[in-house]
């Protein structure tokens, strides 16, 4: 926490002088000015929001991945915001932020925020319709749209070996195709996802790499 709140007022002291020249008048009494800070706080959030939602896509892509592996029931804590996550998930959102941060991701999210002043000028936030038809709707379309197709060479796999255990089933019914096929799944399953690993970096550089125009877009609804 202390080093978020500490990186927070870091950019604040970097974008400051940027905005110098453009510094709106302030409000002249507490009410005006707590309501104006708010609507900043507000923004902030927004922003921070729609930059985390490609990351729970990862997250919700892997316990896809975990609830076809069978690895639904053995959760872990994670560190970061101390709560159960799937295995999959956390070894998808390592993997993800590694990628982000050679792609230079973290750049693209500083140059969003420089450039949401000029989009979205201080004090000129509205929450309207729009937005909360994109927030509501969209935001989360794209989340799983998102999720579903870094999932998809597993499921669809796991899917392909269940219908073949099946038939695997019904022509030699001795066999306790429960027991076997267990063990079947998951091996199938982490050789997909070995195998996919350059896929699941193609598909999610793509999304991450349109951070930048995202954030900016959404600043523009906000006006």
């Amino acid at each position: 926490t202390q080093l978020k709140l500490g990186l927070a007022m870091l950019l604040a002291l970097l974008v400051l002088p940027l905005l110098a020249g453009h510094a709106p008048e302030l409000p002249r009494d507490l009410a005006g000015y707590v309501l104006a800070a708010g609507a900043e706080t507000a923004v902030g959030l927004i922003l921070g929001f729609a930059a985390t939602l490609l990351f729970a896509a990862v997250q919700l892509a892997g316990m896809l991945m975990d609830q076809e592996l069978g690895f639904s029931l053995a959760n872990v804590i994670d560190p970061l915001s101390n709560d159960q996550v799937s295995i999959l998930g956390q070894f998808e959102l390592l993997l993800a932020t590694a990628l982000f941060l050679a792609i230079d991701g973290h750049h693209m999210l500083v140059g969003a925020l420089v450039d949401s002043f000029s989009t979205l000028p201080v004090m000129t936030f509205r929450f309207n319709d729009a937005l909360a038809a994109h927030l509501g709707d969209e935001a989360f379309r794209d989340l799983f749209s998102i999720a579903v197709r870094l999932a998809a060479p597993t499921v669809v796999v796991k899917l392909i070996t269940t219908v073949a255990m099946g038939f695997l089933a019904r022509a030699v019914p001795e066999m306790n195709i429960f027991i076997v096929g267990f063990s079947i799944r998951i091996l199938v399953g982490l050789v997909i996802i070995a195998l996919t690993v350059g896929v699941f970096a193609e598909v999610f550089s793509q999304h991450a790499a349109q951070t930048g125009n995202y954030l900016q877009r959404l600043t523009t609804i906000m006006r």
